[in-house]
């Protein structure tokens, strides 16, 4: 019961640490694409500004998801090793 309840931890925070990666490069997209002829000939380019905030953003949220992410990864496989080796 108490493995299959962390089971279902891990996986919520990875997913968690997914969606903040994804919400970054989603970002970095958003304004790159707006720099391109796609955007509607109404709005304006983004600021030099705006460009550097977000792949400053996008930069921290990658490392961030990799970083905790690996983390929390490793943890079940250290778990299944140290039970093998205790019994």
């Amino acid at each position: 019961m108490l493995r299959g309840l962390y089971r279902f931890y891990l996986y919520v925070v990875f997913i968690a640490m997914l969606f903040f990666a994804v919400s970054g490069v989603q970002r970095v997209l958003q304004i790159l694409l707006a720099q391109t002829p796609l955007k509607s000939q109404y709005e304006t380019a983004p600021s030099h500004s705006d460009v550097v905030q977000a792949v400053v953003y996008a930069a921290i949220a990658v490392f961030t998801a990799a970083i905790i992410g690996g983390i929390y990864a490793a943890m079940p496989v250290q778990g299944v090793a140290a039970s093998a080796h205790s019994s």
